[in-house]
């Protein structure tokens, strides 16, 4: 079989139009939520040599970045297309909010995978609904030059130690595990998983991720900047307030502060 391939260009200026990745409209299922964070890396409040190990997650993320490991001998890394990361850490220190700063400095869309809709209170359907998921992100991540980020948040949900019984529901857990790390191993695209209870991950699921980063509580500098940041300077007598008494006294998460800030506003607007 012979065959004649015709530039994109030429047939373009012909007036045809083929379905490629920017044509092609995915619908998204119910159980996942489509944003584009607007969150820079230069956002995101943590210590700065914290900031250059994120730096490298991006870098990682870069495909161009992979297919250069191939000069230097690494062709089985290269020839992973996908980059499965894991973010993990006390609750409230930022791990959202990073892979969307993430997704952002990668200028792609992050996809969110809604937990609570892939559990289903009929025996098999989880797992159905959570290979279809992986599925329809397979089929994002192929056929999209650009695909989203796609974020697994609180991940400890869906994935977790394997237990050892031969009931009906610890068989449809294990099942469940299997699906999701036999996907982890063969993801094309990029996948982010986020968790506050690493401990309770099996092992083999920590084998599956490319690069795993710890969040911890932010040191006194960072705090300083997230005082500051949420004592706004439209709120009334907000100048007068000493960042660095709170920022010395209270070993308190970016969200915490947030909520402490928020918490004083809703009083003071009371009283």
């Amino acid at each position: 079989v012979n065959t004649i391939g015709i530039p994109h260009e030429t047939l373009k200026t012909l007036g045809y139009r083929s379905k490629n990745s920017e044509d092609v409209v995915i619908k998204l299922s119910s159980y996942f939520q489509k944003c584009l964070p607007k969150q820079t890396l230069g956002d995101v409040i943590f210590p700065e040599s914290d900031k250059q190990l994120i730096a490298q997650i991006i870098t990682k993320c870069r495909s161009d970045k992979r297919r250069g490991l191939e000069k230097w001998g690494f062709k089985a890394e290269s020839n992973k297309q996908g980059v499965v990361l894991l973010l993990y850490g006390a609750p409230g220190t930022g791990k959202t909010y990073t892979a969307g700063a993430i997704a952002h400095e990668l200028h792609r869309d992050l996809v969110t995978l809604n937990v609570p809709e892939l559990r289903n209170k009929y025996y098999g359907e989880t797992e159905k609904l959570i290979k279809k998921a992986f599925c329809e992100m397979r089929e994002m991540a192929s056929k999209d030059s650009n695909a989203p980020v796609f974020l697994l948040n609180e991940a400890d949900q869906l994935i977790h130690e394997r237990i050892a019984s031969t009931s009906t529901c610890s068989t449809i857990e294990n099942s469940i595990q299997s699906i999701i790390l036999e996907e982890l191993e063969t993801f094309p695209g990029i996948l982010i998983l986020t968790t506050n209870l690493e401990s309770n991950l099996d092992e083999a699921f920590f084998r599956r991720f490319d690069l795993k980063f710890k969040f911890k509580l932010p040191d006194l500098e960072s705090r300083r900047k997230l005082w500051r940041m949420y004592l706004r300077k439209e709120i009334p007598g907000s100048e007068a307030i000493d960042v660095e008494l709170l920022a010395q006294s209270y070993l308190f998460s970016g969200a915490q502060i947030a909520l402490v800030v928020q918490n004083a506003c809703i009083e003071a607007i009371a009283r």
